[in-house]
């Protein structure tokens, strides 16, 4: 159900250069087998990252991101309920 993925991108045109460590955690899914693509921000191009983490599973981001915030709005208003019942009794 949970995956944590760890990468290290190394450098073709700076090989003296240290690898970067990447770390993601996927819910629901898993990286399959599939290659993995580095991506640099064009505003910070000290900023890498994996284009699989951050474009190929927005559906998976999306259910993980529901899901969670779905069981902190039902554990927020569980506690709101019980604070609501010690109130009144």
């Amino acid at each position: 159900m949970i995956t944590f993925c760890s990468s290290k991108i190394i450098s073709v045109a700076r090989p003296d250069q240290a690898p970067v460590t990447h770390k993601f955690m996927m819910l629901f899914s898993g990286g399959g087998g599939e290659v993995l693509v580095p991506a640099r921000s064009t505003t910070d191009r000290t900023a890498v990252s994996i284009l699989y983490a951050a474009e190929a599973k927005l559906w998976n981001r999306t259910i993980s991101f529901v899901s969670v915030a779905g069981l902190m709005a039902l554990f927020t208003f569980g506690s709101l309920l019980l604070f609501w019942r010690s109130l009144n009794s």
